[in-house]
């Protein structure tokens, strides 16, 4: 299965719902960990921030505040199994 942006986006969710429910979201530092080919256009666009490199292949992001809100935050009524259906898992 070919991951989309949706479905970084419901991983995302998913990751703070299941582990950091009580968390102010913005001090969330392990939001994802993806492979460079499915978010290195999101990183390119400044949706997602991550301080790896293509070099790394496999690379720990997390979302800005705009992309936190418009894509993240509506995810957050869904379920936890909801969101791991949505996310490919």
């Amino acid at each position: 299965m070919i991951k989309t942006d949706a479905m970084v986006w419901a991983d995302m969710a998913r990751r703070k719902k299941q582990f950091h429910p009580n968390e102010d979201w913005c001090s969330v530092k392990l939001w994802g960990l993806f492979t460079w080919g499915l978010v290195s256009r999101l990183i390119k666009s400044g949706e997602l921030i991550s301080d790896y490199t293509r070099r790394n292949r496999t690379v720990w992001v997390y979302p800005s505040p705009e992309a936190y809100h418009k894509h993240i935050e509506p995810l957050l009524t869904k379920s936890i199994e909801e969101l791991t259906f949505l996310s490919g898992w």
